[in-house]
């Protein structure tokens, strides 16, 4: 069981005897002091120009492909935040959700067991992408915080502490795109599920995929002329393939139906099929969608 944090009320770098209970927001102040274990598709507006990073074809994702001048992706992911997880002076275990720059976007309470504080990280990873899952938390007249809470409200853990709510307030979305970028970076280098992109020899177009953990193909793109643009097209298909209402189902002459995701602006952007029946279709727009809103789903690149 998470507990709140206490501490000696006389700070003087020593110990933690006589304790005075801390409101949770204020130990993410304390904590800072102590952590010791540390296609046809192609947008118009490219007018026309040649990509730098393209090559004569083959896998996008390929980083000691010679033809690419080593410029399509690095060896490995570059890691955009990561968890940490530490001990009290007390021997509680806590954690922190830490950005590129090593600052704290969420600490954890206290816990007395580490596999206590390991599952509540997890439980960061679960509800963490879900913005309606913050809460601005008012400390006093010159403080604010956030709260990010799991599905049952009880409170995971908490930001830092700001000068007022509308900073608290901004802080939220970028730390929800923080645990959504460390979710996408562990599906990448433990090999989940994932978008792959390769320009094709054949035709010089670049097409991408979003592939299940077992590798099977969800959604394919259309055709596009340059690696930017099908990167975009990724990028649609991440925020448009969230929502259910973007797909359809769609019959073909010989019976069988097909997957149609579409942007906003009602423009196809991925396509999946044929299936034998419509509930193999929706199966797959189901589990396309839950692995999009989870965002356990790696980039290539």
């Amino acid at each position: 069981m998470m507990s709140r944090w206490t501490r000696n009320s006389g700070w003087s770098g020593g110990g933690w005897g006589r304790t005075v209970l801390l409101a949770p927001v204020a130990l993410v102040l304390a904590l800072g002091m102590f952590a010791c274990e540390s296609s046809s598709d192609e947008d118009k507006s490219s007018g026309g120009q040649t990509d730098p990073t393209e090559g004569p074809g083959g896998k996008a994702d390929n980083p000691n492909e010679a033809a690419f001048g080593g410029l399509m992706m690095q060896d490995m992911p570059e890691q955009p935040g990561r968890f940490d997880v530490s001990r009290t002076p007390a021997g509680d275990w806590f954690f922190r959700l830490l950005g590129p720059g090593g600052d704290a976007f969420l600490t954890s309470g206290a816990y007395p067991q580490k596999t206590a504080s390991l599952n509540a990280q997890l439980s960061v990873e679960e509800n963490g992408v879900f913005l309606e899952r913050y809460k601005v938390a008012p400390i006093g007249p010159d403080e604010c915080s956030f709260e990010l809470r799991a599905a049952n409200n009880l409170v995971i853990a908490f930001g830092p502490v700001f000068r007022d709510c509308a900073e608290a307030d901004t802080r939220i979305q970028a730390t929800r795109d923080l645990v959504a970028g460390v979710l996408q970076h562990k599906a990448s280098v433990s090999k989940g599920a994932h978008f792959e992109l390769w320009k094709e020899s054949s035709d010089a177009k670049w097409r991408f995929e979003l592939r299940a953990q077992d590798d099977r193909v969800l959604l394919a793109s259309q055709t596009y002329t340059s690696r930017s643009n099908a990167v975009t097209g990724i990028e649609s298909v991440r925020a448009n393939g969230k929502l259910p209402e973007r797909y359809r189902i769609v019959a073909q002459q010989d019976g069988t139906v097909s997957i149609s995701l579409k942007a906003g602006n009602g423009q196809e952007i991925a396509q999946s099929g044929p299936y034998p029946a419509q509930d193999q279709a929706q199966a797959v727009i189901d589990e396309s969608v839950a692995l999009l809103v989870s965002e356990r789903v790696g980039n290539p690149w």
